[in-house]
């Protein structure tokens, strides 16, 4: 006889499909402030500083 393994958190109910929402808001709030922060230093820096380095 094979019996089941029931696995915590693996049911497909109503609020799991919360967490991956609440997941990718999360991933897509850090990589805007992430890329909006680079984009805004880079804009504001000397580029004469920036040709001497390279």
């Amino acid at each position: 006889m094979l019996s089941r393994i029931r696995v915590a958190g693996t049911s497909c109910g109503f609020g799991s499909g919360w967490i991956f929402a609440g997941a990718a808001l999360a991933t897509l709030t850090v990589t805007l402030l992430t890329v909006s922060y680079q984009a805004i230093r880079a804009a504001l820096m000397n580029p004469v500083q920036s040709l001497k380095s390279e």
